[in-house]
Formats: structure tokens, C-alpha cells, sequence
């Protein structure tokens, strides 16, 4: 045989006078076959070619016989199409290799070629060989794996966690981040169920267990639908809590527009938290909920302000419990919060989303009535607190009612929030004096009218 493949080298009068027959496929028959075909010998000689190869690769069969067709080869390409052959047995039948060669538009392509053997007994004659052109397929292939490797070399350098699952849940692949953040290897991780993983870590922004409704990894699984910007705790083995705001969205098939995996990050923004906690614990009543006193004067100040825009009056209401402390040294100091509570929770349900509800201190509350209709509007409101205030309160196997003296006053033109708070707070005193239970107003200066 080599002694014929030297003779045949891209010899332009290749003969086949000493090819088996069998191996020989008339031209007719290679013709009417759709597929790219090339009969070759057992050492790949290119015996024949269909019509549609030399078509495709804009070279003649003179070209391409012998060894020809293996120069158009990429030469990065080329051993692995003669290891794949000498690794052929009888017994394997077909071989497949997928490599670059020459096309008519004078660029490599990605082809891949199977090969069935043609076998005589236990020797190996030749190959019937079909070529498919997969080069789109190969670049889109190509393509998307180095879009793959980019998102991952940037997914390694951001402190958020990155988790693609498949449709199962099971997670196929995750970042650093991902790994810190669930404190689990990624090698353990992979191939786990993320809900269950999850599934006793995940707490709600109150701090209790996430509801299944509110869990974006099963929004997006079970409706199929991204769910964005949800904050979620992480809590941990130690106790300790990562917050973070979670989202989880479907990834598709481009063709099919079918799921194909859920990709679910989670931004650590417990830094944010804990600053937002702390904010929250400066300017509020941690009993009540209420605005305290540092809270009240940052959201009136505001509210001045834009009353000075826009010309709309400003109510104040300093409220103080009447005969507070007998509850206390009544029914105990647990009773007396109880109290407060309830009294602040019905002043709420008393006034408009825009007003202002605050605890002072003790049983002292201010109320701020924004764009209240001037004396009338104010006065309305708190006869409505100290009316629903007298209602009877359940606390400690007990029932009690509570009354309440209130003061009145608006905010005068350029007056600060301290100044009207004050005058407020010597109307009450007055209502108290009057036989509390009652309303008693203050004048603001007199730009402004009661």
C-alpha cells in the first residue's frame, strides 16, 4: 500500500487499477446522494468525490484525490483527523472528527466528517466518508463560550453571588461569592438542590421564614416569570445574617424560547442594613414604632418647608395622657407599654398617611397635621383621638379607658419646628389645667389665623 501512495500523491492521473472494488462507488450514485461524500482507502487516500464536495470546496477531483484533499487541512487540524483513523477497528466501524478545512470562499470552515469503514472479512478496504459544513454552529458555539468565559471571569471578580440552577433546581454552576455567601464549596455545592439549601436559611425582611410566594427562586421556577429586588436574610449556622437583595430570572432557549436554566443572584447589602437599622433606631421609638423626638423634628422641619412652597397650614397636636401613671402603679409597667401602644396605634388610624405621629417620651405624643384645613380641620382630628381614646383597653385581665388633654396650634410664617412644638406643648398644659380630657389652643403669631 505505500508503495501505491507514493505513486498516487496528488498525482492528477490517479488510477484506482489497484483499489478493491468494493470500495469503488460508480459517480452516478455518489451524485445523488444530497450529503458531501468521499470514498477513501483504508490509509485515506481520496479515491472519489461527490458533486456536492467539489461544489463546496471549489476544487476538482484531480485536486482532491490521493492525499490532495488533506493540504486544505488547517494545519492545526490535521493530526487529529490521522489519530482518529488509527484508533479505527474493525470492530469500531465509523470514526468522527471535526476540523477546519478550505472552502471555495477561500476560509477555513468547521466541518465534521464520520467515516463508516467498508470491511472485507477483518480487514479494513476503505471508508465512506459524509462531510457536514457545521461551521455556523462551531463559531455560534465558539461564540457562546467565550461569552461564557467572560461572564465567569467578570462573575469572579463581583462581590455578588451567582447561581445558575437547571429546571430542577439542582445548581449547575456558581461563583466565589456564591460559595462565601452559602458557606458551602462549590464542588459540594454542584449538582445540590438550592431550595433545599435554602430552604431553612431564607428570612423575610421582618426577620421571620421567607413564605414560599415571597422566595424569588421559586416565583421564577414555578411561574416561569423574573422576580427582581426582593430583600432577603441568609441566615447562618452561627446565627448571623446576610442580607441581601435577591432576584432570580428564567434563562432561554433562543430558538425554542423554552427555560433552560434560572440564574439567582443575591447582592450583599447588609452593610446598607445595618445603617438603615441604625438610622431607624435614632429617629424612632423603639416601644411604639413612633417617630421620637429627633425623627418629629427632621419631618417637620420638612414639612415647613414645604409649606413655605406651597401656602397650606401646618397643625401641631401635643397630646399627654391624663392620670397615666396610676396604670403603672396599678397593673404594672408591662401594662403601661401595652397602653401606649394601643393609644399609638389608634392615633394612627386617626390621621391621613401624609401626617405625623411621634412619641416624645413617657406618655407625651406630638401629632403634625400637614395641609390641615386650619383651627377646624385640627380641632376635628383631635376630638376624633380623644373620642376613640376613651373606648375601653384591654390589658392584663383588666379593662380601662384612658383620656387624653390636647394642644393646638399652627405653624406661623417663618417659624421653626422647636418654636411651634412648644407653643403646642404650653396649649396642652392649659387643657390640663381646665380639667383635662379637653382641647385648649395656642395662637401662632399672626400671620398665621386660628
Amino acid at each position: 500500500m505505500s508503495a501505491k501512495k507514493d505513486e498516487t500523491k496528488r498525482n492528477p492521473t490517479f488510477n484506482t487499477d489497484f483499489v478493491a472494488p468494493e470500495v469503488i462507488l460508480p459517480q452516478l450514485i455518489l451524485d445523488s446522494i444530497p450529503d458531501m461524500l468521499w470514498i477513501m482507502t483504508n490509509d485515506l487516500l481520496l479515491l472519489n468525490a461527490s458533486k456536492q464536495w467539489l461544489d463546496w470546496s471549489g476544487r476538482t477531483l484531480a485536486q482532491e484525490q490521493g492525499t490532495g484533499w488533506q493540504e486544505s487541512i488547517h494545519p492545526s487540524d490535521k493530526e487529529r483527523i490521522t489519530t482518529a483513523c488509527a484508533e479505527t477497528t474493525p470492530d469500531s466501524s465509523l470514526f468522527s472528527v471535526t476540523y477546519r478545512i478550505l472552502a471555495k470562499t477561500g476560509t477555513y470552515r468547521w466541518v465534521t466528517t464520520q467515516a463508516r469503514q467498508i470491511i472485507q472479512g477483518n480487514n479494513i478496504l476503505g471508508y465512506v466518508a459524509v462531510i457536514h459544513d457545521i461551521n455556523e454552529q462551531t463559531e455560534s458555539d465558539e461564540r457562546h463560550r467565550q461569552q461564557q468565559e467572560m461572564f465567569w471571569t467578570v462573575a469572579e471578580t463581583t462581590d455578588t453571588a451567582i447561581i445558575i440552577t437547571n429546571q430542577q433546581g439542582n445548581i449547575t454552576s456558581m461563583n466565589t461569592a456564591a460559595s462565601r455567601l452559602l458557606r458551602i464549596p462549590s464542588k459540594e455545592a454542584l449538582g445540590e438542590q438550592l431550595p433545599a439549601i435554602i430552604a431553612d436559611a431564607l428570612l423575610a425582611e421582618d426577620g421571620t421564614p421567607v413564605k414560599e410566594e415571597e422566595n424569588p427562586f421559586l416565583v421564577a421556577t414555578k411561574k416561569d416569570c423574573p422576580a427582581i429586588g426582593k430583600e432577603l436574610g441568609v441566615k447562618h449556622k452561627d446565627e448571623t445574617i446576610t442580607w441581601c437583595v435577591t432576584s432570580s430570572v428564567p434563562l432561554k432557549d433562543a430558538l425554542t424560547g423554552m427555560t433552560t436554566s434560572i440564574i439567582t443572584t443575591f447582592n450583599n447589602v447588609t452593610p446598607w442594613r445595618i445603617a438603615k437599622e441604625a438610622e431607624y433606631a435614632a429617629n424612632h421609638d423603639p416601644l411604639t414604632g413612633l417617630e421620637n423626638r429627633a425623627g418629629l423634628l427632621k419631618k417637620l422641619e420638612s414639612s415647613i418647608k414645604r409649606k413655605e412652597r406651597e401656602g397650606t397650614d401646618i397643625g401641631v397636636l401635643f397630646c399627654d395622657l391624663d392620670y397615666f401613671k396610676n396604670i403603672n402603679d396599678t397593673y404594672g409597667h408591662h401594662a403601661g407599654d401595652r397602653v401606649l401602644q394601643i393609644v399609638a396605634e389608634r392615633m394612627q388610624g386617626n390621621v391621613r398617611g401624609d401626617d405625623i405621629v411621634s412619641r416624645l417620651g413617657g406618655d407625651e405624643m406630638v401629632i403634625i397635621l400637614n395641609g390641615t384645613k386650619g383651627k377646624q380641620g385640627a380641632t376635628k382630628v383631635a376630638q376624633t383621638i380623644i373620642n376613640d381614646l376613651q373606648n375601653p383597653i384591654h390589658i392584663a385581665h383588666a379593662m380601662v379607658s384612658i383620656t387624653v388633654s390636647i394642644g393646638i396650634t399652627l405653624v406661623g410664617k417663618g417659624e421653626d419646628a422647636d418654636k411651634a412644638i412648644q407653643r403646642a406643648d404650653k396649649a396642652m398644659y392649659k387643657a390640663k389645667k381646665s380639667g383635662r380630657n379637653r382641647i385648649s389652643y395656642s395662637v401662632p403669631p399672626k400671620e398665621a389665623k386660628l
